[in-house]
């Protein structure tokens, strides 16, 4: 039997709804302790499922979540996103994800149908450029706590994520601790900026200040995080004199297309130039080519790791502190990072 409603089960059990409900959500009731057992075990023969859209209606809360990320085929959030399911799970929550694909107008899209189902409360990592900052102004002044996870604006949101100007730093000065010989840096990151993605490369430029060297213009290859425009990046990477240059990856997502590149001008990494970056990679593996590129490396890369279960752990107690406290709190929170290095 489908669509059972409470009504149909307080008719067979021969009480009122109101009861049937009470019984269900284990709410005080005078009611006779076979009757109570009655309710409850019909309820699981027909499988009863609560109407949560009604209920939303009525006690204000859908017990659901919207997680709205850019690009659901990375590393990064699906772990963030598994994390923070578990924790939410717990206390009756669950989520509802939508993926962006980075573009401002699905966003919004996006947001306003969760906003439309009720959700009590979102999570977003923020498309390129910001671009509905004035819609995100305006979903903050409502009661519906809102937070920025990865990405973030400094004075107007709540939001959790890495550290990433200190992040970088760390990681460049791995770099040229274990390779004493390195006096330049090539920087090769994301085309579509964002705060996050501009503190990493702040913090490589105050790093080699530091040391008295700077990253030239020159030296910045921004580009689309698709494969084949990285390999083209990395061609005109490899065409020059990399003596005592090391590369710095904003993200890993970079690292098969600059592989493919290396295998082209016949490179290996890290014996002809030193790499780090930020969070592990998949390298797929479809052609002999890709076996041939993967081969590039000949050990691996240090990686700048950053703190996805601190990320998850925070963002899922600050949105259910907020909703059990029936009011938003103020969170911003950077976490630092922590270095691998494989010998």
């Amino acid at each position: 039997m489908s669509n059972i409603r409470l009504k149909d089960i307080a008719k067979k059990v021969g009480v009122s709804t109101t009861a049937v409900c009470n019984v269900l959500n284990s709410k005080p009731i005078r009611i006779r302790e076979e009757k109570r057992k009655e309710i409850l075990k019909l309820a699981e023969k027909l499988n009863y499922k609560p109407d949560i859209i009604a209920s939303g209606l009525k006690n204000k809360s859908t017990k659901s979540i919207g997680v709205v990320i850019p690009d659901i085929r990375t590393l990064f959030f699906p772990e963030i996103i598994l994390t923070i399911e578990k924790n939410i799970r717990k206390r009756g929550y669950h989520t509802i994800i939508c993926n962006t694909e980075d573009n401002p107008e699905l966003e919004k899209e996006q947001i306003e149908n969760l906003l439309a189902r009720r959700i009590d409360a979102l999570v977003i990592v923020p498309a390129d450029g910001m671009k509905n900052l004035k819609f995100f102004r305006s979903i903050n002044k409502e009661s519906i706590p809102i937070l920025f996870m990865d990405r973030y604006n400094y004075d107007e949101f709540n939001f959790v994520a890495t550290d990433n100007v200190n992040g970088a730093i760390k990681g460049l000065k791995t770099l040229l601790q274990t390779n004493k010989d390195l006096k330049r840096i090539i920087y090769l990151g994301d085309n579509r900026r964002n705060q996050s993605l501009d503190d990493r490369l702040e913090g490589i430029k105050k790093e080699l200040s530091s040391n008295g060297l700077t990253l030239a213009n020159k030296d910045i290859f921004l580009c689309r995080q698709e494969r084949k425009i990285i390999e083209t990046a990395g061609y005109k990477i490899f065409s020059q004199d990399l003596h005592n240059a090391g590369i710095f990856l904003e993200s890993n997502r970079c690292l098969p297309g600059l592989l493919d590149a290396a295998r082209k001008f016949n490179k290996k990494i890290p014996d002809d130039v030193h790499v780090i970056g930020f969070d592990k990679f998949e390298f797929e593996i479809c052609s002999a080519e890709d076996l041939a590129s993967i081969k590039v490396l000949t050990k691996a890369i240090p990686i700048i790791h950053q703190d996805i279960r601190g990320i998850s752990k925070a963002v899922a107690e600050y949105i259910l502190a907020c909703l059990e406290k029936h009011e938003k709190l103020e969170i911003k929170l950077k976490l630092p990072v922590k270095i691998e290095i494989n010998d």
